[in-house]
């Protein structure tokens, strides 16, 4: 499986602002080499879902189904609201089957990476969480 053909980042919300559950999962391609991905799409009702939906990617990338389960690990993962106009990404909580991810301030660079113009934060960390 070649890791380049995995967006490090997808994301999908309803309309200009919207909220989703999102996962950090490490992709392996069975030789050693892994990338480090988030998924989030308003589709999905559980975290668990979006998991699936990620070794789905993986199947078509070239995973043999028998090992799909070895090649995507789930980090954990939260909740997010992208909003398209005000620019912004804030994360907060934790998955209830996967927990929080190990290092959210690595999530929140992740996708500062992708969204370069937008603000990113953990509500968490300043209060109001959820």
């Amino acid at each position: 499986m070649d890791l380049s053909e995995f967006r490090e980042v997808d994301l999908w919300v309803r309309g200009e602002k919207g909220s989703t559950r999102f996962i950090v999962a490490d992709v392996s391609d069975g030789e050693g080499g892994k990338k480090r991905v988030i998924r989030g799409q308003a589709f999905h009702n559980k975290h668990r879902e979006i998991v699936e939906y990620l070794q789905g990617e993986a199947v078509s990338a070239g995973t043999p189904r028998g090992v799909v389960r070895n090649a995507v690990a789930c980090c954990g993962g939260g909740f997010l609201e992208l909003d398209s106009v005000a620019k912004t990404i804030t994360l907060w909580g934790r998955s209830q089957n996967y927990g929080k991810e190990p290092d959210r301030q690595e999530t929140i660079y992740i996708l500062e990476r992708k969204y370069s113009d937008y603000r990113v934060t953990d509500r968490d960390q300043i209060g109001g969480g959820k």
